[in-house]
């Protein structure tokens, strides 16, 4: 049994308990019996109650903002029972913006979250807010403590996964802003520029390899990895081409048939797995895909790539949660 049916084989044996430890404030062992289950999980995922949005309690288990864990709360989620009248469960925090008229209890101060303002500037390249955080009690606040607020602040407002999804870089200020704007007003913010990206795009890219060779790189755009919880495993489809420029690019009768390969391999992937990009440079192409572990697409891929006639095409299929084969693709 793997970690994740362990635990939901568990829950049903401590539901109630934890349904009266949350209206008593008497826990017993339980705050022992979670932290143990989750970590066997992984030990780096992270748990807690809060109030349900569609039910009377939510059960959420969070990656804690690191992408390479994302997939592991998605599949516990996937696996959970159904939601009822008491019960939800979130593989990610949810936005509870109303958070910010409670008062927040940190480094023995008390504080209003809603007194936070912020600098939110759009980077058009990178397709993000990046942020300057301020709050009245920061100059009395350790830095460590100042960071741990904003990122609260964040989480309550836009929930865990748009912040990955949109945030960028986050930095503190211990002196207002003068152009600072109420946090409350970040998630009408985050909803204009998510407007701007709800159509498909495509962005070309353009770089050299350690030889000088010329790459030409297109990618989707913006790329989020928190849209595909699942794709964990990457595979390289690599396919030279003999139709090439005296720069070792391709020939409009080598885009040709990579487009067309391109379109086919669309056919055998979706939806279980995505093309997030392709690169070309000194006499390939190498197709970037991700699938979901647990579904793989690669059978089907290896099938299409043995059709490849301009060389001999290779897949290459490796465990990247993180997204890192890309890192090199995104602005």
């Amino acid at each position: 049994m793997s970690p994740i049916e362990a635990f939901w084989a568990w829950w049903p044996t401590v539901r109630f308990p934890v349904e009266r430890s949350i209206a008593t404030g008497q826990w017993d062992d339980l705050p022992e019996q979670l932290p143990r289950r989750v970590h066997e999980i992984h030990p780096e995922l992270a748990w807690e109650f809060i109030r349900g949005q569609r039910a009377q309690h939510a059960l959420c288990i969070t990656p804690e903002g690191k992408p390479e864990l994302r997939a592991l709360t998605e599949r516990w989620l996937r696996a959970a029972p159904a939601t009822d009248a008491t019960w939800e469960y979130h593989s990610a925090r949810p936005a509870t913006p109303e958070a910010l008229s409670a008062t927040l209890e940190i480094a023995g101060r008390r504080l209003n979250p809603g007194q936070t303002r912020l600098r939110v500037e759009v980077d058009e390249d990178r397709q993000v807010l990046d942020v300057v955080v301020w709050h009245p009690a920061f100059r009395k606040l350790p830095p460590q403590v100042r960071g741990t607020v904003a990122f609260l602040v964040l989480d309550w407002l836009l929930g865990e996964d748009d912040v990955a999804r949109w945030i960028g870089r986050v930095e503190i200020a211990t002196d207002r802003p003068l152009d600072g704007i109420p946090a409350s007003s970040l998630p009408a913010v985050v909803e204009q520029v998510s407007a701007m990206y709800k159509e498909p795009r495509w962005a070309l890219l353009s770089g050299s390899t350690a030889t000088g060779l010329p790459v030409v790189a297109t990618v989707r755009f913006p790329l989020h990895r928190v849209d595909y919880p699942l794709a964990d495993q990457h595979v390289a489809v690599v396919l030279p081409y003999r139709d090439r420029t005296g720069q070792r690019l391709p020939t409009e009768t080598a885009l040709d048939a990579l487009n067309e390969f391109e379109e086919r391999l669309l056919t055998v992937i979706e939806p279980a797995g995505v093309l997030v990009g392709h690169e070309s440079a000194n006499g390939r192409r190498i197709m970037h895909v991700y699938q979901d572990a647990s579904a793989p697409v690669t059978d089907a891929v290896s099938e299409l790539a043995r059709s490849w006639r301009s060389g001999r095409a290779s897949v290459a299929v490796t465990n990247d949660p993180g997204w890192a084969h890309i890192a090199h693709l995104r602005p």
